[in-house]
């Protein structure tokens, strides 16, 4: 499953209600913002309400940040998406930030393990 971040559903309660059914299935959530497609979104900010929703919908232990590098760096870099991520999670504990950022990434693709020296 991904969630994508357009201006068509930003806000949109239709979506956050399909989202909000869609939790009660086994799925995981790629949290990523099509960036390249949106140059009106050049800043992750305009996206935290949805961000954050989503990932309070399917927990941090069912999502992960993603990107479309290097199709994205059209309307931001890279540094800049995953400031933005950052900073849209500061409050988060290390724990939840490490689940989105590295662990559930490596409980999807199967890369468990690989990380350790």
């Amino acid at each position: 499953m991904c969630f994508a971040t357009r201006p068509d559903v930003l806000g949109d309660k239709a979506w956050q209600a399909g989202l909000a059914r869609l939790r009660n299935y086994d799925l995981r959530c790629e949290v990523e913002i099509f960036s390249s497609q949106l140059p009106e979104l050049k800043v992750v900010e305009n996206c935290y309400p949805d961000i954050l929703g989503t990932i309070e919908l399917f927990k941090p232990e069912r999502c992960m940040f993603a990107s479309h590098t290097p199709i994205a760096k059209l309307a931001c870099s890279f540094q800049d998406l995953y400031h933005g991520y950052l900073n849209v999670i500061s409050g988060f504990s290390i724990s939840e930030k490490r689940k989105l950022f590295h662990d559930t990434a490596n409980v999807i693709y199967g890369l468990t393990g690989l990380d350790q020296p």
